[in-house]
């Protein structure tokens, strides 16, 4: 687990200490009247900015980019986007994921599910039955974070509610064990230290235990009595205000952010940070007054009209995504990635691409082609479209396994004329080839390679005379990595950098007849397979012969 979203799991504990005081002291009539208020509450709000992101993505994204916001927009209205997530980019400190406007979203639908079912524990245990709620609250905690300290895959303990529910339900058995008496002052002192001590130095400590302390020293604060420094903390003036409009505070930072990112720049200094944060609160104040308040009140918006105009929003929301995906995002034509609109475009092409390759997984046959054997990860399989896309195509056999685990793996490594390896160190690869009897003369390794962060911020300028001779930076430890393997392996690395690179500082974007060279800044398009083959085409005479 990550360390960076303790505050997610802060604000779930709030989230579920306030939801729970409310329902246990029955501030609602009726489930109707609680699942009203959470409507009135989030959904317009998630809704206007969902529409905000797919006008903004349609004039800014790419394709692949724009459909995958469109994907993410349907899930942010349903409340999926944990789920759909966990299904597409599982990391959620995946680099790529910088770029998505929705992408925290995730939370948000966390939330509502769990609003969905929890307060059906208040509404069937009532009355003199309320007493049961409490211990099965904290029977359910108890299954809840013995999953969460259990469970080895992280990416399912982030996404998914019934590894997050003891957050919000110790939040909540706080809220009722403090109902009629509060917790002893010193528990606010012992929490409130444990907490700060947690957010603001490094913690020798397992994170998913660190996550624990937090939860429940969030928990300690809010439920003790008032003492002077939490007093000071939680309600002074500024803090109030920005509890005001934190929800429109989370809805806009990443909206913002990922579009700055995707489309203008990727490091942000001092000056940009103070605008972001100016813009969105500026954002936020105008939402919150000419949004959420307003829809929050019965007395200025009816329930019947928050209702129709919701349902008329979601689903227009949801019909435009539609529209957006059965396009596959395609809205102009973008020759760039060879994307055309009103046709039938296919934007995994790319992608399948390079997982074409696969299709070489097969013996080497009994010929007398030269037999070239690829090992390793995407990185290896552009390289092996290289290869494909090269004069020596019809010259070479090619053989392409992904890791050095099976007995047959070692007769390939055996039999093969050229090996070559993406990414892999040469002293661990050298006792591998010795222990196994290898020829290391025949051994090479394929360079690492990048083309910026974002082939947005390049697609923007697609209307400057130079749009086609534009360059990426080459990020710092990208060059260091890519120098340190040429000293290791001298002559037997191949340099991708260097090859179209004149200083390893930057790169070209586009090949010469304005074609992405790459689909992600990462791996080949055919026409950067191409490409590359053209320009390495005396390398791989030299090595070949």
């Amino acid at each position: 687990m990550e360390f960076g979203y303790l505050g997610v799991d802060i604000f779930f504990v709030i989230s579920g200490y306030l939801i729970t005081y409310l329902l246990y002291n029955n501030r609602y009539k009726s489930l109707t009247e609680f699942y009203i208020n959470r409507i009135r509450r989030i959904i317009p709000l998630t809704l206007f900015t969902t529409l905000v992101a797919l006008a903004v993505g349609a004039y800014l994204m790419l394709p692949d980019d724009l459909e995958n916001l469109s994907q993410s927009a349907i899930a942010s209205n349903t409340f999926t986007n944990n789920i759909l997530l966990l299904k597409t980019t599982v990391r959620y400190w995946d680099p790529v994921n910088d770029y998505k406007p929705l992408m925290h979203t995730w939370s948000l639908a966390i939330e509502e599910q769990f609003y969905i079912a929890y307060p059906l524990l208040f509404f069937v245990f009532k009355n003199e039955r309320r007493k049961w709620v409490l211990p099965i609250l904290v029977t359910l905690s108890f299954a809840s974070l013995a999953n969460f300290i259990l469970s080895n895959n992280d990416p399912i303990k982030f996404y998914l509610l019934q590894f997050r529910f003891f957050e919000l339900s110790i939040g909540g058995i706080l809220a009722i064990i403090t109902t009629k008496k509060l917790l002893p002052k010193v528990f606010s002192a012992i929490s409130l230290v444990a907490l700060v001590a947690i957010l603001l130095f490094t913690i020798p400590i397992q994170a998913d235990y660190l996550l624990i302390i937090a939860v429940i020293s969030t928990g300690g604060i809010i439920a003790s009595k008032k003492t002077a420094i939490s007093t000071m903390l939680l309600e002074n003036s500024l803090i109030v205000w920005i509890g005001k409009i934190s929800f429109s505070l989370y809805m806009w930072h990443q909206v913002v952010l990922a579009f700055i990112r995707y489309g203008f720049i990727n490091e942000m200094n001092l000056g940009l940070t103070i605008a972001y944060f100016t813009g969105i609160t500026i954002l936020s104040l105008i939402t919150f007054r000419l949004i959420e308040k307003p829809l929050r009140d019965n007395n200025i918006v009816s329930n019947k009209y928050v209702i129709y105009t919701l349902l008329t929003g979601v689903l227009t929301s949801i019909s435009i995504s539609g529209y957006l995906l059965s396009a596959s995002g395609v809205v102009r034509d973008v020759p760039e990635l060879q994307y055309w609109r009103g046709e039938k475009n296919d934007v995994e092409i790319h992608r399948n691409y390079n997982l074409r390759v696969h299709g070489y997984e097969v013996p080497f046959e009994a010929t007398d082609k030269i037999k070239v054997l690829v090992v390793g990860n995407s990185f290896a399989r552009d390289w092996a479209n290289i290869l494909l896309e090269s004069n020596y195509k019809d010259s070479i056999n090619i053989t392409y396994i992904f890791k050095l685990s099976k007995q047959q793996n070692l007769n390939f490594l055996h039999q093969a004329d050229f090996i070559f390896f993406s990414e892999s160190d040469s002293k661990d690869l050298s006792n591998f080839f010795t222990s196994n009897q290898i020829d290391t003369t025949k051994v090479w390794n394929i360079g690492t390679k990048s083309f910026g962060t974002s082939n947005g911020q390049f697609y923007l300028q697609r209307n400057k005379p130079d749009y086609c001779s534009l360059r990426a930076i080459i990020p710092l430890e990208i060059q260091q990595q890519n120098e340190s393997s040429n000293n290791q392996w001298g002559s037997k690395y191949v340099d991708l950098i260097g090859a179209i690179s004149e200083d390893n500082n930057s790169v070209p974007v586009f090949t010469p007849d304005c074609k992405f060279i790459s689909h992600d800044c990462r791996h080949l398009t055919q026409s950067g397979a191409k490409y590359y083959a053209i320009i390495l085409e005396n390398e791989l005479h030299t090595m070949f012969n």
